[in-house]
């Protein structure tokens, strides 16, 4: 009986840390002016993820979630967890540089933390389709000579 006890108030002091967690983000967003995102069930796009490397991501307490080709270009949707750190303000400058047109959002570290998850589904190498096809090593052969080979024209 005491376990149980011990077990119910340890699940409501989680839970009143996260909650007062997301009322200091929230404040934090009023703050900088910008709008709060809670991110414990915000779905999140692979391949947006992936525009920030994962150490980037994390030094600079951000994740992109969402890309979306637009009329006005590609945009794509940014949480912060400080608009202020240096680290941030760079990787924004750098996005705007490369023509995205970026919403920006504030989320809690909490919720960046269940984001950076999402990275080890993140494609590390990713190859374009050639025609080719590796056969070990550095050694390539096409389509037609793998052909040829099982026909034993080779």
């Amino acid at each position: 009986m005491q376990q149980i006890k011990r077990s119910i108030l340890t699940e409501q002091l989680e839970r009143m840390k996260r909650e007062s967690e997301e009322r200091v983000t929230e404040g934090r967003a009023k703050k900088f002016n910008l709008p709060y995102m809670k991110l414990d069930t915000i779905p999140v796009q692979i391949d947006a993820l992936g525009m920030v490397g994962e150490s980037e991501a994390k030094k600079a307490k951000l994740a992109v979630i969402q890309k979306k080709e637009t009329s006005e270009g590609v945009k794509i949707s940014l949480v912060v967890f400080d608009p202020s750190y240096p680290e941030t303000g760079a990787v924004i400058r750098n996005l705007e540089g490369l023509g995205f047109v970026i919403n920006i959002f504030v989320g809690s570290l909490a919720g960046l933390i269940r984001i950076w998850g999402f990275y080890q589904f993140v494609t590390k190498d990713k190859k374009s389709i050639t025609g080719r096809v590796g056969v070990g090593g550095n050694k390539e052969k096409s389509l037609e000579d793998l052909l040829n080979f099982w026909r034993g024209k080779i």
